[in-house]
């Protein structure tokens, strides 16, 4: 997991990650990176400006809003139900469910699972398996000037 850091003065200054080892719940909005630790259930229902890692045979219910990057470890599970903004990597034997409704905008490193029955957009690589489910979809981007803008 790469640290945290914030902008003070023109300097870059570490601030610690918010770590899960027992089961819990995400409310409010929360600057730094979440951590959360084998085996803990965990839903968010706020706001996390900053990573979230996904540790192997966690799960995590993401009710909420992440706008960052998402690592879902091996073995871990991920229903999202609200929206993600950011790059997402998952790893083999990892799960990645998108629920109708919710939308997933990044590129996806996929070895593991995804399936998808609300909206995603973004460049799919790896080896992996992306289902896109009857009802959901695929945002095709159009690069214009060296940005990729999705509508």
């Amino acid at each position: 997991m790469t640290p945290s850091f914030n902008m003070v003065d023109g300097e870059l200054i570490p601030i610690d990650d918010l770590h899960f080892r027992e089961d819990g719940v995400v409310t409010g909005v929360v600057d730094t990176g979440v951590v959360v630790h084998p085996g803990v259930a965990l839903v968010v229902a706020g706001v996390i400006n900053g990573s979230l890692d996904v540790a192997e045979t966690s799960r995590v219910d993401m009710r909420g809003v992440l706008n960052g990057s998402l690592n879902v470890g091996d073995g871990a599970h991920v229903i999202v139900a609200g929206s993600i903004s950011g790059s997402i990597n998952v790893s083999v034997a990892g799960a990645l469910e998108i629920a109708t409704g919710a939308e997933v905008f990044g590129s996806m490193h996929v070895d593991g699972r995804v399936e998808n029955h609300g909206t995603r957009a973004g460049v799919v690589s790896g080896s992996g398996l992306v289902q896109d489910m009857p009802g959901s979809t695929v945002k095709v981007g159009v690069e214009r000037n060296g940005i990729t803008y999705y509508s």
